[in-house]
């Protein structure tokens, strides 16, 4: 079965954002950054409910400095991360063009083979790492990180690219038999 189709950057951005949360050591920074996230936003709820009180009590003018410097550093921390990590990705893909364009990917019980601008390979099934999809594409890992990034929009049919990943699967699992 062969696909052929333009990746572009937004879905080389996809896939870095699919990897990035399902991959257990990511999965681990993510639950802690949605946790840490209230540890700014309760300061700042805080000194919402309290803002009256706050003002008119010298004293409590320190809490709401400290409140409001905790929610700032931990807010901004996490949205700086989140920008540099995205920023620093887009600029990758960005600058490795080649990435882009016209894809080919065909599969048969002999492997995957892929051709792009950047050229051609062929992989065993045996050196695929793992076979996943997700609403908008199929992901075929050819090891930890890297996979052939497949828009399920270049199938004409869903039922196609169905198929596709289920026979991709098949082959996987199987070792190419």
């Amino acid at each position: 079965m062969t696909i052929k189709y333009n990746l572009t950057l937004e879905d080389l951005m996809a896939f870095s954002k699919y990897h990035k949360h399902h991959r257990s050591e990511y999965r681990a920074f993510n639950q802690i950054s949605r946790r840490l996230w209230w540890v700014g936003v309760l300061p700042l709820l805080a000194v919402i409910l309290q803002w009256n009180a706050l003002m008119d009590e010298p004293k409590a003018r320190w809490f709401l400095i400290i409140a409001l410097t905790i929610a700032g550093f931990f807010i901004v921390t996490l949205v700086t991360i989140h920008l540099i990590q995205s920023r620093a990705l887009k600029n990758y893909y960005i600058n490795n063009k080649g990435a882009f364009g016209e894809h080919t990917v065909s599969m048969g019980p002999d492997g995957l083979k892929m051709k792009s601008d950047l050229g051609d390979s062929n992989t065993l099934w045996t050196g695929v790492v793992r076979v996943e999809q997700n609403e908008k594409y199929i992901f075929i890992y050819t090891n930890s990180i890297a996979a052939a990034v497949i828009p399920k929009m270049a199938f004409a049919l869903p039922t196609l690219s169905q198929e596709f990943y289920a026979e991709a699967n098949k082959f996987w699992k199987g070792g190419g038999n």
